[in-house]
């Protein structure tokens, strides 16, 4: 608890679109005990982005869902350096993506989670520390060291 696990993370997805960016993650984030359903879970953050794009400016993704198939919040963390074209609000390729899955009861601190992460890659700084780290454990560092994030994890 507090913290982004360096067991979920990818430094580097292979994935060279959009869906199989957030299939990677999905697969990622399903080796945890906090994941029932990976196939609930991927449709849900698939009708999510359906609706509209969770690509946002400065190479930034957050797909995201509350789902069935999620037990309890969890985060899980990719990089692909050379970008994935994912319909972002600036039109550039995202290089950082953030995936959130919440239960959807409503005492899960989805909005708070997006928010604190949110604020954390909004800082120039911390983008540039993720794409230049050397191994998840570093990744990882940049957002325990926020304690907005670590709060609500």
């Amino acid at each position: 608890q507090g913290r982004i696990s360096k067991d979920l993370i990818i430094c580097n997805l292979k994935a060279s679109n959009k869906d199989e960016a957030i299939l990677e993650l999905v697969d990622l984030v399903s080796t945890s005990p906090n994941i029932t359903d990976r196939q609930v879970l991927l449709d849900d953050i698939m009708q999510r982005e359906q609706k509209m794009s969770t690509g946002m400016e400065h190479g930034i993704a957050f797909p995201h869902a509350k789902s069935e198939g999620v037990k309890h919040l969890t985060v899980a963390i990719g990089r692909k350096k050379s970008g994935i074209e994912f319909d972002s609000l600036d039109g550039l390729p995202s290089t950082i993506f953030v995936l959130i899955a919440s239960p959807t009861d409503e005492a899960s601190p989805h909005l708070q989670v997006l928010s604190a992460v949110s604020g954390v890659l909004s800082q120039e700084e911390n983008r540039k520390k993720i794409l230049e780290a050397k191994s998840a454990e570093d990744i990882a560092k940049v957002f325990s060291a926020e304690s907005s994030v670590s709060s609500w994890l």
